[in-house]
C-alpha cells in the first residue's frame, strides 16, 4: 500500500491551509506599509483572528494531541479529573477563567490560540523597523503554525517567553524571568529558556553595569537554583516527566534530514553576517545567537524522537532572524539567503501538508 497524499485526497484542506499562509502573509504586507494607525490596528487583528479561528475552531481529529486536550479541559471545567499535568497549573486556571465566560472546551481552545497567536505576531510587530514583518509571517506560517496544532501547553509557553524576550534586549532580565516563570505554569520545560540571560550577557560583554551584577548573581545562585531545582522534582515530577523525550535513542526520520539542512542554513546565515554589514549589528548578534542555540538543541532530535522539542524555545527566532535578512535584501546574498530560506519554507510547507506531520490534514471543524 502507497504512501498517502494528503494534498490530493483533501484539497480542500490544503486550500484552506494555503490561503491562510498567502492571506497573512500579504495582510502582513500591506499593514508593514501603511502609514495609518488604526488601519494598521484593523489589519493585525485580522492577522490574528484567522490564525486563531481557524486554530481554535479545529475538531478533535485536528491535531495529533487535541482530542486529548479537549477531554482534559471538559474534566477541569466540570470537575470532574485533575488527574492530568497536575504539576502544571496553567491550564486548569485559564480553563476555568474561560468557563465563566462560556463553559465549553472548544472556546478555550480559541482563547489558546489567541493567546499564542496574538503573542508571537505582536511581537514580530514590534520588530517591523528592524525586519520584514511580512516575510517573518511568512516563516511562521509556513514552519511553526500547524505546530501550534499540537502540544498546546507547550505553544503557551513558547509564545510567552517568545513576546517576553524583548525584556533581555530592555536590560529588564526581572520581568523576562518573571515571563518565563509565567510561561512555566503552563510546561515546566520553559525553565530552560532562563539560559538566554547569560548568553546575552555575554554576547554583551558583560558591556552594562546591571549586566554585571545580573551575571555575578547568577554563579553564586546557580548551586542553590540547581540544587532547588532538583529538590522539587523529587517530590513533584517537576521535570523527570519530561525523562521520555531522551528514554529512546534512534534515529528519528521526521527530524534529521530537515535538520542538516538548517544547520546549512545556518551557516549560510553566519556567512551572510560577515560580508555584508546589517543594521543594528548588536541586535542582530544576539538574534544568530538564540537562532543558533535553536539550532544546536534541535540536532540530537536526529538521534533522540521528540528532543528537538526542547530547541522550539529558541528556533522560533529564526522568524526574527530571517525577517532581518529579507529586509536587507537589497544586498546581494542577502536576496539570495532570502529566496533559498523562502523556498525551503515553502518546501516543508508542502510536506508536511502532503504527509500531514502535524496530524493537521484533513481539516475538519469542530461542527462536523
Amino acid at each position: 500500500m502507497g504512501t498517502i497524499n494528503y494534498i490530493i485526497k483533501y484539497p480542500l484542506s490544503a486550500f484552506i491551509y494555503i490561503s491562510v499562509v498567502v492571506g497573512t502573509t500579504f495582510l502582513s504586507s500591506i499593514a508593514s506599509r501603511t502609514q495609518k494607525e488604526k488601519k494598521q490596528r484593523v489589519l493585525l487583528l485580522i492577522i490574528v483572528l484567522v490564525l486563531s479561528l481557524v486554530s481554535g475552531f479545529r475538531g478533535p481529529s485536528v491535531g495529533t494531541d487535541t482530542a486529548r486536550y479537549l477531554r482534559h479541559i471538559r474534566n477541569l471545567q466540570s470537575n470532574t479529573s485533575r488527574t492530568s499535568f497536575s504539576t502544571e497549573p496553567g491550564l486548569g486556571f485559564l480553563s476555568m477563567f474561560t468557563s465563566v465566560l462560556i463553559k465549553d472546551p472548544q472556546f478555550t481552545l480559541v482563547v489558546i490560540a489567541l493567546i499564542i497567536n496574538g503573542l508571537i505576531i505582536l511581537r514580530l510587530w514590534k520588530l517591523k523597523s528592524q525586519i520584514s514583518f511580512s516575510f517573518a509571517v511568512f516563516i511562521y506560517t509556513t514552519t511553526y503554525y500547524a505546530m501550534t496544532f499540537s502540544g498546546i501547553r507547550q505553544w503557551l509557553a513558547i509564545s510567552i517567553i517568545f513576546f517576553g524576550s524583548k525584556y533581555i534586549f530592555e536590560l529588564k532580565y526581572s520581568k523576562f524571568v518573571f515571563s518565563v516563570l509565567i510561561a512555566s505554569l503552563f510546561h515546566n520545560s520553559a525553565i530552560l529558556a532562563l539560559i538566554l540571560l547569560p548568553l546575552d550577557m555575554l554576547t554583551s560583554k558583560l558591556k552594562y553595569r546591571k549586566q554585571k551584577v545580573m551575571f555575578s548573581l547568577l554563579l553564586l545562585l546557580a548551586p542553590f537554583l540547581v540544587g532547588g531545582l532538583l529538590l522539587v522534582d523529587s517530590r513533584s515530577n517537576l521535570l523527570s516527566q519530561y525523562s521520555g523525550y531522551v528514554q529512546y535513542i534512534g534515529l528519528s526520520k521526521s527530524t534529521g534530514v530537515m535538520v542538516w539542512i538548517r544547520i546549512l542554513m545556518g551557516l549560510l546565515v553566519c556567512e551572510c553576517l560577515k560580508r555584508e554589514s546589517l543594521p543594528d549589528s548588536s541586535f542582530t548578534f544576539k538574534i544568530f545567537n538564540i537562532y543558533i542555540l535553536g539550532l544546536l538543541v534541535s540536532v540530537p532530535g536526529h538521534y533522540v524522537p521528540n528532543l528537538s522539542r526542547i530547541g522550539w524555545y529558541f528556533t522560533i527566532f529564526e522568524t526574527i532572524m530571517f525577517g532581518i535578512i529579507a529586509h536587507n535584501r537589497r544586498q546581494k546574498m542577502s536576496f539570495l539567503l532570502t529566496v533559498f530560506i523562502g523556498g525551503f519554507s515553502v518546501l516543508v510547507f508542502v510536506l508536511e501538508l502532503a504527509g500531514s506531520g502535524r496530524g493537521h490534514v484533513p481539516y475538519i471543524p469542530f461542527w462536523k
